[in-house]
Parts: C-alpha cells; sequence; structure tokens
C-alpha cells in the first residue's frame, strides 16, 4: 500500500503517538454471563423492548454543526474547566448515538418490508448522517487535542475512541457525497431485488411464482428458466455495475492511496491486516483440500429434509424456546454461562423472527445502540432452521458485552465478527444433537448441518471473494465479463459439472452482500473454519471447546484476527495445517456417514472408466461415469448392476444404493496385419453349461474369457477351428469372450 502526502490525519496519529502516553485504559472483563454493567462499567440509557423503539427526530447536519461549533469554541477559550469539556464530548457522543440508533432502526424497519419507498429513503438519509456525524465529531474532537486542553480531551475518551483515532480515516466532503449515492444504489438493488421478472413465453406471462403450476412441456419450461434468470441478471447486474464504479471512485477519494477497491474496503470497512493478494492462499488452500469433496457432501445434503421435525422451528416462540434449552442446566452438555444474554434478550423482546415475501431474505444482529438494545432480525421463511437462531444469538452475546463506545468509534475486525457466531452456532447444535438417543440421526445430522454446511459455505463465500477480487481489480467490465467470471470461478472452487448447471453464470446475483458488503465474504471462511474445528473439539471435549470459545469472546473486541485465535491456541485459515487437520475430520466423517455407499467401476482391455476401483460416494449423490476406448478400438458392452444398458461414452449413477458397472470394449478392425478374422461365432448365446467357439479360417490363436468386473477367468489357445468353454461353474450374469483384439458378449441363464 503507498501512502500519499501527510494529510491532516496522519498528522494527528503522528502527534498522538509521539505526544502522549496512552494511560489508564480499562481492561474488557472476562465473559461469564455477567450483566452488561461489567463492560464499561455503566449502562448508557435504560433498555426498552424492541416495539417501543422509536426514531430520533429533528436530527440534522445542522444540528451536528451547532454541537461540534460550540465545543470549538469551547476549547479555543482561555479559561474552559474539565467538566465543560467533557460535557460537550458527551454531547456530541449522545448525538452520534442517536444517530446511529436511528440507521439501526431505519435499516431494521426496512428489513420487514423492503417495498416500502418512504422507510428505504429514509435509511438512506439516515446513513448518509451517520456518515457526516461520525467524520465530523472524529474531526472535532480530533482538532481539541491541538489545543491547550489536549490531556482533558485524551483522558475523556474511552479506550475505543482513543483506538480509533489511530485508524480511522476521516471523510472528506467528496466522499461523503459518494457514500450518498452508494446508498441510492443500494436502495435501487433493494427495490429490484423483490421485483416479480415476468417473461413473454409461448403467448403465456411467466413468473418464477407460476413457473412450476403451468401446464409447459420440457422444453419451454427450460426455456422460460433460462430467460427468467437472464432477465433478472440484466436488472440486477446492471445496477452492480453502476455499484462497482462508485465504490472505484470512492477509493480513489480516499487520503490513502490505495490500488483498488477491494484493497482499500480490506482496509477501512474490514479492518484486515493482510491484503486481497495474501489472501489468495486461502482461496487455493479451500480448493485443494474442500473441492474435493463437494459433490459427496451434496449426497449428505439431500438428506436435509429427514430432520425437519428436528430441526426446522414450527414457530418463532419455538425458535427461541430450543436456543433456551441448549443453554439449560439440567443438560449434559449445556451453555448455561450465557443465560444472562438469553434473559435479557426475551425480557426486551428483542427479537423479530417472521416469515414473509416482502420481508429481507436474510437474518441478523443488529443493535440500537442509544437505548443498549442489540436485537435479531430473521427471515424465518427463508432461514426456519434452529440454527439461524444459534448464529444470531452468537453475535449477539458479542453486542450485548459491548459498551457504547464500541458500537459508535470501534473498528472491528470482520474477521473476528463472525468467529462468535459461527462458534456458538456448532457449540448449541452439538448440545442439541445430546438430547437425542438414536445414533443414526445424531450421526446424520452431523454430517447433514455440519460438514454439508460448513464445508459449502466455505467453498460458496470463498468463491464469492474470489469473484469481487477479479471484479474490483478491473476497471472495465461488461455484464457478460461478470458472468463469465462468476462461471469460471465456479467450476474451479465447486467442480466442473455443477458449473455446467442451466443458468448457472447469471446467477450470482443472488448473493445480497455483493451490494451490501463488499468483500465481506471472505470472513465467513476466516470463522466457519475455526467454528468447524472447534465443532470437532466439542465432539471429544465439550467443556474445552466452551473454554476455547470464549476465550475467543473476551479477546474479539482486541481486533486483531491472528492475535484472538492465538490467544485460544487456535490456527487461522492463513495456515495450511488447519486445513491438513479439517480435511482428515471430514474425511472420516462421511467415510463413517449412515449414508456411505460404495461404486465398484471396472473396464476390460482397450479402454478406461473414470473414475475407477471402488468409488467413495454418499446415498442421494449422482456420480458422473466416463468411458474412453483406446485408439483403434469402441465400447462393446455396458454392464450396471448386472443389466446390459445402451452403449454411451458417459452416464450417472445415483448411489441409492451399492452400485456395479463394468465396460468392455472391442476393437474397430476385424484382424491384425495380414491374419484377419472374417467371422467369430459364440453359441449357444444365452449358454447354461457348455458355449462353442467358431472361428471358421482357424486363424485365432488363442480366446480369454472375462467376469462384468474385467476379471480373467480363461486363457487358453485355441487348437481349432470349433472350441467348447464350460460355464457351469459361473454365476448367472454378464461374460466377455475376447479372441484376438475382437469381445464377444456371453450371458450365463439361470440353469
Amino acid at each position: 500500500m503507498k501512502h500519499k502526502a501527510n494529510t491532516p490525519k496522519t498528522l494527528l496519529v503522528a502527534f498522538i503517538l509521539t505526544g502522549m502516553a496512552l494511560s489508564g485504559m480499562a481492561q474488557r472483563a472476562p465473559y461469564a454471563g455477567q450483566d452488561t454493567t461489567v463492560y464499561g462499567g455503566k449502562i448508557w440509557r435504560d433498555t426498552i423492548p424492541l416495539s417501543e423503539i422509536k426514531p430520533f427526530e429533528n436530527l440534522t447536519k445542522e444540528g451536528v454543526d451547532v454541537l461540534c461549533a460550540d465545543f470549538t469554541a469551547l476549547c479555543n477559550s482561555e479559561n474552559a474547566n474539565s467538566d465543560s469539556i467533557i460535557a460537550r464530548i458527551e454531547n456530541i457522543l449522545d448525538y452520534f448515538a442517536k444517530v446511529l440508533t436511528n440507521t439501526s432502526y431505519y435499516g431494521y424497519l426496512k428489513s420487514t418490508d423492503v417495498t416500502n419507498a418512504t422507510v428505504a429513503n429514509l435509511s438512506i438519509q439516515s446513513s448518509g448522517l451517520l456518515n457526516y456525524v461520525k467524520a465530523k465529531g472524529l474531526g472535532t474532537i480530533g482538532a481539541a487535542l491541538y489545543t491547550k486542553y489536549q490531556p482533558v480531551v485524551w483522558s475523556a475518551l474511552p479506550e475505543e475512541l482513543q483506538d480509533s483515532f489511530l485508524s480511522a480515516i476521516q471523510q472528506t466532503p467528496d466522499q461523503l457525497a459518494l457514500r450518498t449515492r452508494e446508498s441510492e444504489i443500494l436502495a435501487q438493488y433493494n427495490a429490484a431485488s423483490v421485483q416479480e421478472i415476468e417473461v413473454e413465453i409461448a403467448g403465456q406471462t411467466i413468473n418464477f411464482s407460476n413457473l412450476d403450476s403451468l401446464e409447459l412441456n420440457s422444453e419451454t419450461r427450460q426455456e422460460a428458466y433460462l430467460a427468467l434468470w437472464q432477465e433478472k441478471n440484466r436488472i440486477i447486474g446492471t445496477i452492480y455495475l453502476d455499484l462497482v464504479k462508485v465504490r472505484r471512485q470512492i477509493a480513489e477519494a480516499s487520503s490513502v492511496e490505495y490500488s483498488n477497491f477491494l484493497e482499500y474496503a480490506y482496509k477501512e470497512d474490514q479492518g484486515r491486516n493482510y491484503s486481497p493478494e495474501e489472501l489468495k492462499v486461502v482461496h487455493r488452500f479451500v480448493q485443494q483440500y474442500f473441492t474435493p469433496f463437494y459433490e459427496e457432501l451434496n449426497g449428505v445434503l439431500s438428506h436435509e429434509s429427514e430432520f425437519e421435525d428436528a430441526l426446522i422451528a414450527k414457530s418463532s416462540e419455538d425458535m427461541v424456546q430450543k436456543l433456551a434449552g441448549v443453554m439449560d442446566n439440567t443438560r449434559e452438555l449445556n451453555l448455561s454461562e450465557f443465560k444472562p444474554a438469553y434473559d435479557y434478550l426475551t425480557q426486551y423482546g428483542l427479537y423479530d423472527i417472521a416469515g414473509g415475501n416482502t420481508r429481507e431474505k436474510i437474518g441478523y444482529c443488529t443493535n440500537f445502540v442509544y437505548y443498549n438494545a442489540p436485537a435479531i432480525f430473521i427471515n424465518s421463511d427463508v432461514h426456519p432452521s434452529y440454527n439461524a437462531l444459534f448464529h444470531e444469538f452468537g453475535h449477539y452475546l458479542d453486542d450485548y458485552g459491548s459498551t457504547r463506545e464500541n458500537a459508535l468509534y470501534g473498528t472491528s475486525n470482520s474477521d473476528l465478527t463472525e468467529v462468535p457466531s459461527m462458534s456458538f452456532e456448532s457449540l448449541a447444535l452439538r448440545s442439541e444433537l445430546s438430547t437425542f438417543t438414536d445414533v443414526a440421526t445424531v450421526s446424520g445430522i452431523e454430517a447433514v448441518k455440519v460438514a454439508s454446511n460448513i464445508i459449502g459455505y466455505v467453498l460458496h463465500q470463498t468463491l464469492f471473494d474470489a469473484f469481487e477480487q477479479e471484479v474490483y481489480a478491473q476497471t472495465e467490465l461488461s455484464l457478460e465479463d461478470l458472468n463469465n467470471i462468476y462461471k469460471r470461478l465456479y467450476g474451479l472452487f465447486l467442480g466442473t459439472e455443477a458449473a455446467n448447471k442451466t443458468n448457472l453464470q447469471y446467477q450470482w446475483v443472488y448473493m445480497s452482500h455483493l451490494f451490501h458488503h463488499a468483500n465481506y465474504t471472505i470472513s465467513y471462511t476466516m470463522s466457519a473454519l475455526p467454528a468447524l474445528n472447534i465443532w470437532f473439539e466439542s465432539k471429544d471435549d465439550f467443556a474445552s471447546a466452551k473454554q476455547t470459545y470464549k476465550t475467543l469472546l473476551n479477546n474479539i473486541k482486541q481486533g486483531d484476527y491472528a492475535v484472538a485465535m492465538d490467544s485460544a491456541g487456535m490456527l487461522t485459515p492463513l495456515d495450511e495445517e488447519l486445513y491438513l487437520k479439517l480435511a482428515d475430520k471430514v474425511d472420516d466423517m462421511l467415510e463413517n456417514s449412515p449414508y456411505r455407499r460404495t461404486i465398484t467401476a471396472t473396464a476390460g482391455i482397450g479402454g478406461t472408466i473414470f473414475p475407477n476401483g471402488t468409488i467413495r460416494a454418499q446415498e442421494g449423490q449422482s456420480v458422473k461415469i466416463k468411458l474412453k476406448p483406446d485408439e483403434g478400438n469402441t465400447i462393446a458392452s455396458i454392464v450396471v448392476d448386472g443389466d446390459s444398458i445402451a452403449i454411451r461414452d458417459s452416464l450417472y449413477l445415483h448411489t441409492k444404493y451399492d452400485r456395479n458397472i463394468a465396460v468392455t470394449f472391442r476393437q474397430v478392425q476385424t484382424g491384425i496385419g495380414d491374419k484377419t478374422i472374417p467371422e467369430v461365432l459364440l453359441y449357444p448365446n444365452p449358454a447354461t453349461d457348455w458355449v462353442t467357439l467358431k472361428t471358421p479360417d482357424g486363424n485365432a490363436e488363442r480366446y480369454t474369457l472375462y467376469n462384468s468386473f474385467g476379471q480373467v477367468l480363461v486363457s487358453r489357445p485355441i487348437v481349432s477351428k470349433e472350441t467348447k468353454i464350460d460355464v457351469s461353474g459361473y454365476p448367472n450374469g454378464i461374460y466377455v469372450v475376447e479372441v484376438e483384439e475382437r469381445k464377444i458378449k456371453l450371458i450365463v441363464n439361470d440353469r
């Protein structure tokens, strides 16, 4: 990263670093389920129920200007007292807390109905004001550090706010204008994402909602499905191109010179201490160690519906009660230390769990900071599993244990932000599974909800980071370019077979994080893999895994991902050793899965079958088998589970049970060199006890009998024009008799 010449921000940081010592920084108390008064020593405002939270009125840029001007005048006076200065700082923070609360409120209100244009506009306005008050407040307080009252100002700043002065970049008017434009484009996306896409096919108006109910033949249905995705891709993809352009301008307007928006976002928005280039090692490790599992994991995932009764909530209250259950002291595996946070959640009704077509298709935890009220939003139509609440409650624990200043000025590390949620989700699921006595059920849920979901999650989220890395590294892109990039990367991370799915190249537009949280998806990978590690640890020693999680929770606010991981004795996804460890455990889990199936694939002489030998698969998985004759040969027969099927060069075997496939090949030519075999007869065929091999000209030298697996049963010289072959000792099935380079299928029937 190349820095430009000194700016007010860099001068301010230099002044702070060289001119003062950081003193008396309060330490965050260890997490043991205490009330929020432990954190920061005070509650900012009395908490109120979510249903009673209302937005603050008359919050404007002019109001921010008045507060900051008053504070500046006081700090420029000769005889200001400390209490007056501290009171002015508190006024600015109070205003900031109100604006931040408004932003959270309108964001939440927008989630309850994404079609409400009025609320969307209020959300945009509040986000713009939030950027303004943060920049103005930092700038004003920063300027006061150059006055004679610097010791008073600095001592009045909480630790989190002190830290922010060392990392935050003040926004210029140009940056604020660009951020406002970014919010406007996001509002366009919100509206477009719920817009009903319609196309005219065969004289009918078709949309995604009525596609299945209309009586369409397969060809017309496929045409309609393609047209719908192309139109959705055109509308939302065009918005994304505008968003990418504005974000490039945001990076260019920064006081620090970045090579592209990606680098800017990694540092300034996500607070990462590594570059996109350095993160490519994670892309490589994920592909190397987890992509080979993808198809098999998909087979496991096809059984998810078997556990709906166990894991799908019947209602929002049912979901909340399930969360209470995993923290129940009466269970052998419990998370009771976190019960106070649960009580706080339920006492004030700080959750909104419901379904609906106009609700945002997402789950998240927000914080109405002025009221000390973290809250959870979930669209239960999209996320009906208990795991959705387990995940968001992990975020809730983090917010529950935060000070007001964490929310106001703290620079969070995105990779750490997802660690408590993914880790708590893993622990809560393990606790929930302890209530099942059916070993097969537990094993099935483990395979589906842990290995499949988490590894599949890692592959997809890393894929989107690779997608964004390419998108933001280029200056001119068309919508076709975006679609091609996505399809190519999909093949790299999820396999070429998966990448050939119909319309796949258009479907990247469904990922809302590309729009609302640029370059955020890799944080799920950086947290999911440690969470998976905790999950496997919990299988062996739940208490140890829980302590690992609590250590992470205690250190998460320090903002350094590597340090937080190291404090808990954990490897990071930047370390190949983590992948080696996890891949072995996932492999063992699949090997012992209740859905374990095998395919035995063999090929005779003259060609190959791929994959070959004993192929591991999971029930529900479809495995593609490819057959390739050697040069000068062709496929003679394909036998699947003892039955001959039509000749083809590839096929899919669905693994409802163990399968067998054997292929034989024959030479296209009827002879070799000067030696020809004008006709070879084998009769009777089917045979019972004996079969006669007739070579009229007596030119053949040897025959060989193979079973359906390509194994040699008999190989003998031919001494006459007619040779008797005894098949009475062989079981019923398909066999192959090879004469020189010619292969003939032989069927042995019931006797």
